[in-house]
């Protein structure tokens, strides 16, 4: 690159035409989500918040506070007040959601993948040599 040129400007997939903010979904509010949701978002803040002990960064005080922090991350995409309490709202479900039945990478969670591929494996090996899913007579019927 010559003196003269600028470095490429960083492009942000999200920002289109169409959504000229980059926003991930319409607008939510965190009062107009279920009690059942707010319920896991809520736990999906606590654990957003020990990540951030974790790493030496200050906790967020309340939901609140942290729409007023993407507030400001947001300012140079034009993000009102709404557009960033909807963006918190809908980060705190996906990680909620995420977390609440997904492999987490905890070690049962490798354990239980092992077994599952020992089973699939041994069920498709007898399939494959003939043997297939054997019955037993049952002693009690």
């Amino acid at each position: 690159m010559s003196d003269g040129e600028k470095p490429p400007a960083v492009v942000d997939p999200d920002v289109t035409a169409d959504n000229p903010k980059g926003l991930t979904g319409p607008l939510i509010t965190y009062s107009g989500i279920s009690p059942e949701m707010r319920t896991l978002v809520d736990e999906a803040f606590q654990r957003r918040n020990r990540e951030r002990l974790l790493t030496d960064k200050p906790p967020y005080a309340s939901v609140e506070a942290m729409v007023d922090a993407y507030v400001e991350l947001g300012s140079a995409q034009g993000w009102t007040r709404e557009d960033a309490e909807s963006e918190v709202v809908r980060f705190l479900q996906r990680r909620a959601l995420a977390e609440e039945g997904g492999f987490s990478g905890e070690p049962q969670d490798y354990a239980a993948q092992v077994l599952l591929a020992l089973l699939v494996g041994s069920i498709g090996y007898s399939t494959a040599t003939g043997g297939g899913i054997s019955t037993w007579e049952n002693p009690f019927f």
